[in-house]
């Protein structure tokens, strides 16, 4: 995941697993949706128990990193 440090803007996200192009569309949308930030993937719904929510998990442990 790489994200722009003041914005929080979603610049790139690269999977490389089973089933990434599934994985992958969750951070496609919130890229193209309103302002793009992870915040969005954040707080987005998802059902459960769905792959989809790793995608949500990574999002919310992202640390800065120097």
């Amino acid at each position: 995941m790489i994200l722009e440090r003041k914005s929080e803007r979603i610049l790139g996200f690269h999977i490389i697993a089973s089933y990434a192009a599934i994985l992958i569309q969750e951070v496609i949308n919130a890229m193209v949706s309103g302002a793009g930030i992870a915040k969005l993937v954040v707080q987005s719904l998802h059902i459960h128990p769905a792959l989809p929510e790793l995608i949500q998990v990574t999002f919310q442990n992202v640390k800065e990193v120097n």
